[in-house]
Formats: structure tokens, sequence, C-alpha cells
């Protein structure tokens, strides 16, 4: 399915999608352009990132992105920037698919604990509508990014997508065609936390979480990572 044909089938899927509503109408008057605002831009800035969590019950390093947050329709408009995050997202998953990311962080695992090959992603679309991926060329580096999984795709044991909403089923169902084989790695999750973070603990322990995800108040990550610095 080309580009093209797949985003005018996404368009009529969300007009007809009565659970996205109001909140997801592509000329809301209250949409603005965010690149003008140097506040908003900062915290752009800060959103593209990578963390690493804690370790699951079998010493796998957690990697958590929260995909809700990046605004690629603002990263569209900064090229430099841009290309920065394709740099840097290719540098990470290189790292992942080569073991040089595991073998990072095993320092962090105390004595006498076996470190893993294999990682855990989880990847938080709390906060994701669709102005996220409002023009075609921001909707393609999305399916790019998720696309270059695939190279490591044999280093990921499994990964979770929480915070879920209606749009986020779609985009990822109607995705399939374009991104391979490397959802069926991740379960999906939707936005009521009652429901998944239950799942999650069975796999992970809560104290390797961020609060957001049912973990510590005061959780602090092992490693943090821009892919914009």
């Amino acid at each position: 399915m080309d580009l093209k044909r797949f985003l005018d089938i996404l368009v009529l899927a969300v007009l007809s999608f009565e659970s996205i509503s109001a909140s997801l109408i592509l000329f809301d008057s209250n949409w603005k352009d965010i690149s003008a605002n140097s506040t908003d831009s900062i915290e752009n800035l800060k959103d593209f990132r990578y963390y690493v969590s804690g370790f699951d019950y079998d010493n796998r390093p957690v990697v958590i992105m929260d995909w809700g947050k990046w605004n690629i329709e603002w990263l569209i408009k900064q090229p430099d920037l841009k290309n920065l995050l394709k740099k840097n997202y290719e540098n990470y998953i290189n790292e992942l698919a080569s073991g040089d990311f595991t073998q990072k962080m095993s320092k962090y695992l105390s004595s006498g604990q076996n470190s893993s090959d294999e990682v855990v992603i989880i990847k938080n679309y709390d906060a994701f509508d669709i102005r996220h991926v409002y023009t075609s060329e921001s909707f393609k580096l999305c399916m790019d990014l998720l696309k270059q999984m695939q190279k490591c795709f044999h280093k990921i044991e499994y990964g979770m997508v929480v915070n879920a909403n209606a749009f986020t089923y779609q985009l990822l169902d109607m995705g399939k065609p374009l991104i391979g084989n490397i959802l069926s790695k991740f379960d999906v999750y939707g936005t009521n936390p009652e429901k998944w973070i239950p799942r999650l603990s069975r796999k992970i322990p809560l104290d390797q979480l961020p609060h957001s995800l049912g973990g510590r108040e005061d959780f602090q990550p092992l490693l943090e990572q821009s892919f914009l610095k």
C-alpha cells in the first residue's frame, strides 16, 4: 500500500471514528503553530528522548519512550533537528541490534546478577492525537522510526504500548502493512492504568518503573538520553 493511499484511508477512518470526536478535529480553532512559542519549543526538545527505568525480573533493561509527547509536526519544521533525531535514533537502534546497549547497561546490575542480551521497550502514547501526524511528511517520519526497529527485532524480548487511545489503536492497526512485523513483539494497552499496571507488574517490578506507570514517586531513571543533542 503506498503512502498516499494509506493516508486517504486513514483520513476516512478518523472521520468515521466517533470516539475520537472533537479533540482530534484537524482544523481545531485552538490549533497553533507551536514553533512560534519558545517555551513550548524548549519542552518539545526535552520530550524527544529515551530513558532506562530499570530492569525486569530477568534483568532485561527497560527502555521507555514517551511517544505521545513527541510532537513530530513541530520537528518537521526544524530540519536540522529532524536530521539530528534521525541520526541519533539510528545510532540507538544500531546499539540495540549489536548488543552494545545491553552490555553498557550491565554495569547497573548488582554483583552476581547475570545480564541479558535482550531489552524490554515501553512506548507511552499518553497525550497522542492526530496533530502529531498532521501531514504526510510527519506521518512518514513516524512510520520510518517504527520501521527501523526491525533491525533490532531479535534483541527485543517483549514490548508494551500503554495509554493507547482510539486514534493510536487505529494508527497502529493501519500502519501494519508499512512497518512489518515489529508490532508482533508488543502488547497494546488502553488508557486505563488500573487494567495494565497489574500486567506490567507481572513482568517488571514496580520499583523499576516511573510513577506515571505505577512506580515510585521518587523514581529516577538509570540512564536518560536525548535524541536532539
